[in-house]
């Protein structure tokens, strides 16, 4: 029932925008790792919370390893996920070969080259939702919950950041595996067996423990193993996924956007234009406002955006 948005991945530093609306969908951000430090101070919106609005900051939606190895969804997504980072690792291995020969024409030394992609990909029966996440893009979740005149929205994070910074257990697993971490703006993870000033200049330190490709750094603690969220979906609940990468994240904590998204969705329901999208609307308003708190600071990142509005389909006996 379900089927795939190819993958995509962000491979420059121009602002990319994505949105979809469609519940029997494969749904990917990817972004390209960077090795950039960026330090964004974020600004509030708005003071407080409204009467029928919740922010929630714990993570439970978290899935156990019975119902990962049971649910066809979960098995299709961990499947998918190790399918495309062998074919990352294929490719810049094979990258390294060709470079390697390019550069010994000229009495140049072999280069490894060493690259890999975030994840953050959405998958959903109409019955459940199943995210995928690897490395630093994020998704969260506003739930609509139907009362006698409106909707109570609560805004819940659905995935947790593979940050070393906010990851002890994340930290403990890389150093077992061989890998080690430096504390300059931000914890970046770099190969055990080297200097990390060598490890720097090779482009072997970055500020997250799991991401997509990486054949080099993946040998010292880097895996790209997602953790899997489940949302299992209430009939009559309305559901909006907002799924991105650090670029968005970083410029607009989660509280801010749960505020622009809900504003949002009560003027277009008020507005009632079936010219316009509701999730493209979404998309270029927080694409806007992150470009705009990234300028204020002299600052940027690339941006993916993808806004998932999910309709239950719960099948009754």
């Amino acid at each position: 029932m379900e089927s795939t948005v190819p993958v995509s991945s962000n491979e420059s530093n121009n602002n990319h925008n994505n949105s979809e609306n469609k519940s029997d969908k494969t749904l990917p951000i990817m972004d390209n790792d960077s090795n950039d430090d960026n330090d964004i101070e974020n600004t509030t919106l708005t003071q407080g919370m409204d009467d029928d609005s919740t922010l929630n900051d714990e993570l439970t939606h978290n899935i156990d390893d019975s119902y990962k190895k049971s649910n066809p969804l979960c098995k299709a997504l961990n499947k998918s996920i190790k399918i495309c980072h062998n074919d990352i690792v294929t490719m810049i291995n094979n990258e390294t070969i060709m470079f390697s020969q390019v550069l010994k024409r000229h009495g140049v030394g072999k280069k490894n080259i060493d690259y890999g992609t975030t994840a953050c990909v959405l998958v959903s029966d109409g019955n459940e939702v199943i995210i995928a996440n690897v490395g630093d893009s994020r998704c969260i979740l506003l739930e609509g919950k139907p009362t006698k005149n409106s909707l109570k929205w609560e805004c819940k994070p659905i995935t947790n950041d593979h940050n070393p910074m906010q990851r002890n257990d994340e930290r403990l697993r890389v150093q077992q595996d061989g890998g080690a971490f430096e504390q300059s703006k931000e914890l970046r993870l770099y190969p055990g067996n080297m200097k990390f000033a060598d490890a720097k200049k090779r482009g072997l330190a970055i500020n997250m423990t799991r991401a997509v490709g990486h054949p080099i750094l993946s040998k010292h603690g880097l895996i790209a193993t997602p953790e899997l969220s489940r949302v299992e979906l209430v009939k009559d609940h309305h559901y909006i996924f907002i799924m991105g990468s650090d670029g968005l994240f970083d410029a607009i904590p989660n509280a801010d956007i749960f505020r622009i998204v809900k504003d949002i969705h009560g003027k277009f329901i008020k507005s009632n234009d079936k010219n316009k999208k509701f999730q493209d609307i979404v998309v270029d308003s927080l694409l806007k406002e992150a470009e705009k708190r990234w300028i204020a600071i002299n600052s940027g990142d690339n941006i993916s955006i993808i806004c998932a509005s999910i309709t239950p389909n719960i099948m009754t006996d």
